[in-house]
């Protein structure tokens, strides 16, 4: 087998040119490539050296000038270029006056040297011997070849350096191909890895390429022999590069051919494949001698190649960390964490690979993981949690406390040990390392590919795992900093919470704790739900509470949340704006209640008074049935909330949708902030009770005719209940009957206390409270029932049948006194389910209680006579009810209706003195085609002798008729303040204060109530209801005035359409109709078809132009077109954005904004179709939509009649025109005489 010196043609180098003359360089450089060589130039030395190092190929011929210039010469040139390069030749230019130098070049290695100047062909010779010289030199001997390649493997430093040697020593040794693998354990199995090849039919992604040995045929059979085997051609089938393309041609080999096993002790680390790709050729027996000897050089150039790479990964590594750290900055600062893993990310694997990278975070205490960098195909995903109990790679890793490689077949893997898949696709390859500390994990590091096997390789897997190692404390010491942070700032805002609520009412101070239980930026639970204790913690209340019921809808606000940025700042504007909305738990948590049995978790933690952890295993065993069923079976976290020394309730915490770890840790905080808010809630209600006590004052002092005193009575154990912390409150009136003691339950209040049926309570004071109004006098406060063994009236307090059924163990019983007469007025008790320790203060509070009691008592009964007037008013209110009712069914119109309103309203409003009036709209018309133009007619009451008042819409028409305009009652309480009032009477300027009620039928406003008063201010809230309720009573009355004017309209237009028999007058008179029954309408236009030709035509109009009208035909795809195929009545308040009407100069012309398209058909036929129009946007009411159909069908069949009678009449004259003819035939002799007849 002769072998080859080179790839290349023996005429074709690579020639490298060396001169500082660059215009002489550049003309040989061109000289040569005519000639067909490679030829490139340097000008000086440090040029040529460091194109020589950098060359993919060697230059084999260098031309070099021995004068360059300042610094090294040529000869020093050739020197260090051959001791780079040694397979290349050289040929130095010298000068005639340089007599020595051409001895020193071939010293140096030079092939020849040339004296300048010289002719090129001289040089060219010169090449051609030399390339010929190389080529028989390289075939005579092979030896020295492969010794030239156990040169370049003594220099070589790195597995690739090391395969490059061998596959291009091999091709210099003349086989056509040469291809060098590694052979490493992927997934447990020896496997071919490509490191690189050369020659022709090269495959490509080659260096992709991982094989497991059994899976291939020739290579096997080297590794398990560990030693060169000489295969003949495709003897064992082919090849498994087969699978792969090619460049060209294809991979299988041809005649004898060597696989050459590089093997270590009992490892192999690598084969090296020489084979031909299109000629039969032999190996010599001396040449396989040869070639085995080679193996071993190879073996160790690899071995000390595979030692220097791994070194090299550890100073790369251990840089690499280095350089991590830095780019981290300092561990303690906000962002640390995030910019230690990005870098990590970006340094091992780039910022563009779309490779998925997982970092995730083990909580020491709840032992959930948090994916604190997660990125998958390049897509970054907000940091979340996951629970330990859903298995996949990543536990598996932490479990198992060793890192994992798996290069391809990720699904066989986790079927073999039954791990189970998390994520929707399963990972081609992964590789995942456990952070240790020791023998504790916190966490792991993860890489994967969800499309490629072998996307990772075992050096990859090598320097991820060391690389982790280095950095698993730095990510160690920046967790626990952020956690130690989030912990600070939770503290931090709830500080200030505790700082800003105190100024927040009831429902904003919950909203806030609760949400801080709940959000990013709190303690991170899905859900909190606060529950109050009633009856003796017997049962608890729901009061608020913030979550999802729906998993999707909580993480729809999730990701709406991060959308939006939402923190703690954002969350405090928006509360205070009033732009929160409640969440869908809160609907289902307030004011449902449930019991809390005995032993339950609730029941444990109001007791004890202490936290209380239900895993969700428990939770059907420790929660009432009732409550799982509503909110679910999760792991409950339930916190007792305490008002100073009182428990109140119990804030309920879960994790259900599994978005954050039950933290613990973090109730404590959680429970100072709850137990403040409690106590500021509590102080809230007892504020309030005050503010109700205050507002009760009032109502008792001023306000004893607007209420019972049932109810005044009521508010008053309300606000006792609330400002004495007592679980029930009391009131029990006396008759006023002399001197019998008999209570008066029609009036007795209770709050806390069952509902008892009069039956069942004692009707004459027995007991305690005989003995406090006879006896006592003054309160009776015993603050331990049980423990009491004093009779009070003859009998135990303790031993009463209402005190047991209640559970009553601690009152105050206060007799109540009139305070002028001295007279026993009620008994007043305040009661509390557990013992209690009375003070001086509950004293006073009970008796401040009992003399608001006998002030309401006394101001009732004193104004009895007011009461009964207010009383004779509300039957004079039903009585005009009843006259309204009546008005409405009998033949009445707007202005019957206006004055039976006008002459009722004075009474109602007595005492004050005020005047009345009523604005109606109205529309009117100067001429048939004129703009109907928009009135106030403003009536007065009869008695006062005055005309109707008549104002365009359009000017200034007072409060009143911006009450019209806007529909908003108008309360003004100074007239001259307001710049639209006008006075309603000429000469009339008392008005100081108006009262105006916008009136609404069918959704539009028709007119308005105007009640003036000649004093200040006058108008209360009760006035306005008043006057809302008799706007009610006109609207209802005016609606069916004008409902049943509207339907004599069209009785009138179905009348007056039957009367014409021309078609014309028919149109004229649907016209007329129409505008006296529509007054607001603005244009009207009908088209009808024509019966021969079924084509539209104009009909009657009013309200445009003849010649606007006249030159518009319909178009094809028109309005009129439309309302022809229409079925039922199409209307747009706005046609501007109405495709149909766009672009329609009849529309723009005419100014309309509104229409209302009605098809005209009889007996499922279109005979025509109509437009009512308006210039000013009109929306059309339920009782248009009603009409209007109707008075459609009217026209429609007046216009079909007509069209009918003007078809028959035209028949009719036809048919005498032809009868005539036929007389004249019939009686003439000849053609002249009929012809003569005819005309």
């Amino acid at each position: 087998m002769a072998a080859r010196a080179d790839r290349k043609e023996p005429s074709v180098a690579r020639i490298l040119i060396v001169d500082d003359d660059d215009l002489w360089s550049l003309t040989l450089a061109r000289r040569l490539a005519r000639e067909g060589h490679e030829a490139d130039f340097v000008l000086t030395a440090e040029e040529a050296l460091n194109r020589i190092h950098s060359a993919t190929e060697p230059f084999e011929i260098l031309l070099i000038d021995h004068r360059l210039g300042p610094g090294m010469d040529g000869i020093e040139l050739l020197r260090q270029a051959r001791a780079v390069s040694l397979n290349s030749d050289a040929v130095l230019f010298t000068g005639l006056d340089e007599p020595g130098v051409g001895m020193l070049a071939y010293q140096a290695g030079a092939y020849r040297y040339l004296h300048k100047p010289f002719e090129s062909q001289e040089l060219i010779l010169i090449i051609q011997s030399l390339l010929d010289w190389r080529k028989t030199d390289y075939e005579r001997n092979w030896l020295s070849i492969l010794n030239a390649v156990v040169e370049e493997l003594q220099r070589a430093n790195t597995v690739a350096e090391v395969g490059r040697a061998l596959v291009d020593g091999g091709i210099r040794l003349g086989f056509d191909r040469a291809r060098f693998y590694q052979v490493r354990d992927v997934d447990g199995t020896p496997s071919l890895i490509g490191i690189c090849q050369g020659g022709v039919n090269q495959v490509v992604g080659f260096e992709t390429i991982v094989r497991s040995m059994q899976q291939t045929k020739y290579s096997k059979v080297a590794y398990e022999q560990r030693a060169p085997i000489f295969f003949h051609s495709r003897e064992l089938g082919t090849s498994f590069l087969s699978e792969y393309p090619t460049q060209d041609g294809s991979p299988d080999s041809f005649g004898e051919w060597a696989s050459i096993p590089l093997s270590s002790g009992e490892s192999c680390i690598g084969i090296l494949n020489l084979d031909n790709a299109a000629r039969k050729g032999t190996i010599h027996p001396q040449q396989k001698d040869l070639l085995r000897l080679f193996a071993g050089q190879a073996v160790s150039a690899l071995e000390r190649a595979l030692r220097y790479e791994q070194d090299r990964q550890e100073r790369q590594i251990e840089n690499l960390a280095r350089k991590i750290i830095h780019q981290m900055g300092n561990p303690a600062e906000k962002d640390a964490l995030d910019r230690l893993l990005s870098a990590i990310r970006e340094n091992f694997l780039g910022r563009e690979q779309d490779d998925n990278f997982i970092v995730a975070l083990q909580d020491k205490e709840t032992g959930w993981y948090r994916y604190r960098l997660h990125i998958e195909n390049g897509v970054p995903f907000p940091s979340s949690w996951r629970a330990p109990t859903q298995g996949g790679l990543i536990e598996y890793v932490m479990v198992e406390k060793s890192p994992l490689f798996l290069a391809s077949n990720t699904a066989a893997f986790r079927k073999d040990r039954g791990i189970a898949q998390v994520g929707l696709n399963p990972a081609h390859s992964w590789m995942g390392v456990p952070l240790r500390i020791g023998e504790d994990v916190i966490g792991a590091v993860v890489m994967e590919n969800d499309y490629r096997n072998y996307a990772f390789t075992e050096d990859q897997f090598n320097s991820f795992k060391h690389l982790a190692g280095h950095l698993t404390s730095v990510i160690q010491a920046a967790w626990l900093n952020e956690q130690e942070r989030e912990y600070s700032q939770l503290l931090h805002q709830l500080q200030e919470a505790s700082e800003l609520i105190p100024g927040f009412n009831e429902e904003k101070l919950w909203w806030t704790t609760l949400t801080l239980c709940t959000a990013d930026y709190g303690a991170s639970f899905d859900r909190a739900m606060l529950f109050l204790a009633e009856e003796d913690k017997t049962r608890l209340r729901g009061r608020m509470a913030v979550g999802h019921l729906k998993k999707e809808d909580a993480e729809a606000d999730w990701e709406e949340y991060v959308r939006i940025g939402m923190n703690w700042e954002k969350f405090l504007t928006t509360l205070k704006s009033d732009e929160l909305k409640p969440t869908p738990l809160d609907d289902a948590v307030r004011d449902w209640a449930f019991a809390v049995s005995q032993g339950d978790a609730f029941s444990e933690v109001l007791s004890n008074n202490k936290f209380l952890s239900v895993s969700k295993e428990n939770a059907q065993n420790r929660l009432p049935a009732d409550f799982l069923a509503r909110f679910g079976a999760t792991h409950y976290c339930l916190v007792p909330v305490n008002a100073g020394e009182q428990m109140v309730g119990v804030v309920v915490l879960d994790n259900i949708w599994e978005k954050d770890p039950n933290r613990l840790g973090v109730l404590e905080i959680l429970d100072n902030l709850t137990n403040q808010a409690a106590l500021l809630a509590e102080n809230l209600h007892k504020s309030k009770a005050l503010e109700d006590l205050i507002a009760l004052q009032h109502d008792v002092l001023v306000q004893s005719t607007v209420r019972s005193l049932q109810e005044t009575l009521q508010r008053i154990c309300e606000a006792a209940k609330s400002i004495a912390g007592a679980d029930l409150a009391a009131i029990y009136p006396l008759q006023d009957n002399g001197e019998e003691l008999r209570y008066d339950h029609r009036y007795s209040a209770r709050v806390g206390r069952r509902n008892l049926p009069d039956s069942a309570l004692s009707h004459t004071p027995t007991g305690l409270s005989r003995y406090a109004l006879l006896e006592a006098k003054e309160p009776v406060l015993i603050e331990d029932v049980m423990a009491d063994e004093t009779f009070y009236g003859g009998e135990r307090h303790g031993d009463t049948a209402i005190v047991k059924d209640e559970g009553i163990r601690a009152t105050i019983a206060v007799p109540v006194f009139g305070r002028r007469t001295g007279a026993a007025r009620a008994m007043f008790y305040i009661d509390y389910h557990t013992p209690r320790a009375f003070s001086e203060h509950d004293r006073r509070i009970a008796e401040a209680f009992a003399h608001l009691i006998a002030t309401a008592i006394r101001n009732w009964r004193d104004a009895q006579g007011l009461r009964d007037v207010r009383e004779a008013q509300d039957k004079e209110l039903s009585r005009l009810s009843e006259v309204l009712q009546s008005a409405l069914a009998a033949e009445s119109d707007e202005r019957q209706i206006a004055q039976l309103l006008l002459e009722k309203i004075p009474a109602l409003f007595e005492p004050l003195p005020v005047t009345t009036g009523i604005t109606l709209r109205e529309w009117q018309r100067s001429t048939a085609d004129d703009e109907p133009t928009e009135i106030y007619r403003f009536i007065y009451p009869v008695k006062n002798g005055l005309k109707d008042r008549l104002i365009q819409a359009d000017e200034k028409s007072g409060v009143n008729g911006r009450a019209v305009r806007t529909g908003i009652l108008q309360n003004v309480a100074d007239v001259s303040k307001d710049n639209d009032y006008q006075p309603r009477y000429q000469g009339y300027e008392d008005t100081k204060s108006e009262l105006d009620v916008p009136i609404w039928v069918d959704g539009q406003v028709v007119g308005a109530l105007n009640i003036e008063s000649s004093q200040l201010a006058v108008f209360t809230k009760h006035h306005e209801e008043m006057g809302q309720r008799f706007a009610d009573i006109a609207a209802l009355a005016i609606g069916n005035v004008r409902r049943q004017r509207n339907l004599r309209t069209v009785f009138s237009a179905a009348s007056a359409l039957t009367g014409p028999t021309r078609f014309r007058d028919t149109l004229d008179t649907i016209a007329s109709t129409v505008r006296d029954a529509i007054p607001n309408l603005s244009l009207l236009v009908i088209w009808y078809l024509d019966p021969e030709s079924r084509r539209p035509r104009l009909g009657s109009y009013f309200g445009v132009s003849k010649t606007a009208i006249q030159r518009e035909s319909p178009r094809k795809e028109g309005a009129v077109q439309k309302g022809l195929t229409l079925i039922k009545p199409y209307y747009q308040p706005d046609v501007v954005n109405d495709i149909l009407f766009q672009g329609r100069s009849f529309v723009n012309d005419e100014g309309i904004v509104s229409t209302a398209i009605f098809p005209l058909r009889v007996q499922d036929k279109a005979v025509g179709v109509m437009f009512f129009s308006y210039r000013v946007r009109h929306e059309f009411t339920d009782e248009e939509r009603r009409l209007f159909p109707i008075l459609a069908e009217v026209v429609a069949s007046s216009i079909n009649d007509a069209l009918q009678l003007y078809h028959t009449e035209r028949e009719h004259k036809r048919l005498r025109a032809t009868q005539e003819v036929t007389d004249v035939i019939s009686s003439s002799v000849t053609a002249e005489q009929v012809i003569t007849q005819c005309h």
